[in-house]
């Protein structure tokens, strides 16, 4: 909402118009409002928290992306926030976001981008695991890296709509085959399906649940994740989400509905990020925003709150970098990281703001 934006009148969306790079000053901060206004309209919602999870875990700086394909990005972690995490990793590997955030609408028979491939192995799936070799993981090898980026070639983006496509003439066709830790698997001639098998592939790697379990765990347990933990809790839960097929649903109703959820030795001892401790604090002093008929006013308030995140170091929509917020990855602070001399006195002035 912008009265700069004249592409569409007040309280009209944008997403359906064509992209116009001078407005994308106004739209950016735009889509972040709206976000904001999603997290605040839901009441409390597993949606919406697992949309930032995901968001966490399949990174894209919005901000690095057009604002039209930012939005169809929101849309797709909005749809697949209690759905299938393997449906939302094929999907996501060849949204518009993603293929501009990590260059996979770059890659090219003869000259293909790893960016993605890397991250697609060491942050969204299977992890690295200990170091076994110059550049060479338990979990996977710089082989495979690069035969990754070799299956996700021939990949572009496109806007009006928005949507991406498969260029048969960019594609390598040629035999990827991936090393032992993947079973030497081969994948070839499967033309614009085969990003779907190497997201199959990856899947069938016992390390990948685990991996995406720890990294639930983490957002709504504890970071501390000892022996005991990994073998009580981690490893049943990554068993059930194969079992599962993969749907988050019954891991996430497991996890919550055990005891060790409710351990007081982990119950209350996160430290808040910044955007629940905002819209937490706002939702339990039972802040009155304004109405949607007054949609200006509206997205002042949406953005005042955005602001008031960034300033205690998470801007909703713009983690700092590909992996993530480092309160959930970054040893030995992990959590303790939202709390430094900047970031208090803001805490406190936003409770404080509110007390007045």
């Amino acid at each position: 909402v912008s009265a700069i934006d004249t592409s569409v009148p007040i309280g009209q969306t944008w997403t359906t118009q064509v992209f116009d790079p001078t407005l994308e000053g106004v739209r950016h901060p735009s889509l972040r409002n709206w976000w904001m206004g999603q997290l605040l309209g839901q009441g409390t919602s597993l949606t919406e928290k697992m949309m930032l999870f995901w968001h966490n875990h399949f990174v894209v700086e919005i901000n690095k992306v057009q604002t039209d394909t930012g939005y169809e990005y929101c849309r797709l972690l909005r749809q697949h926030a209690l759905g299938n995490v393997k449906q939302l990793a094929k999907d996501v590997t060849v949204t518009p976001a993603m293929l501009r955030y990590l260059n996979g609408n770059q890659s090219t028979v003869g000259a293909p981008n790893e960016n993605y491939g890397r991250e697609l192995l060491e942050l969204f799936t299977v992890g690295k695991g200990p170091l076994i070799g110059p550049g060479n993981y338990t979990n996977y090898t710089e082989a495979d890296v690069q035969a990754a980026a070799r299956v996700l070639t021939g990949w572009r983006d496109q806007g009006a709509p928005v949507s991406s496509y498969f260029t048969a003439n960019r594609h390598d066709t040629t035999a990827k085959v991936f090393s032992a830790a993947f079973g030497n698997a081969s994948i070839a001639g499967n033309g614009a399906a085969e990003y779907q098998d190497l997201i199959n592939l990856i899947f069938q790697q016992a390390e990948t649940a685990r991996f995406l379990v720890r990294k639930l765990y983490r957002w709504f347990v504890y970071y501390l994740i000892d022996d005991q933990t990994e073998s009580d809790v981690i490893q049943p839960l990554a068993q059930l989400l194969v079992q599962s097929n993969f749907e988050v649903v019954p891991v996430l109703r497991k996890l919550f509905g055990s005891e060790h959820f409710f351990d007081v030795a982990t119950v209350g001892c996160r430290i808040k990020n910044p955007l629940d401790f905002t819209v937490g604090l706002h939702r339990q002093m039972e802040v009155v925003f304004p109405p949607a008929s007054d949609p200006v006013v509206q997205y002042g308030m949406w953005n005042y709150l955005n602001g008031l995140t960034y300033v205690q170091q998470q801007s909703l929509g713009d983690p700092p970098n590909v992996a993530g917020w480092a309160a959930y990855y970054q040893a030995p602070q992990f959590h303790e990281l939202w709390i430094n001399a900047v970031t208090l006195p803001r805490r406190n002035q936003t409770r404080a703001g509110l007390d007045a």
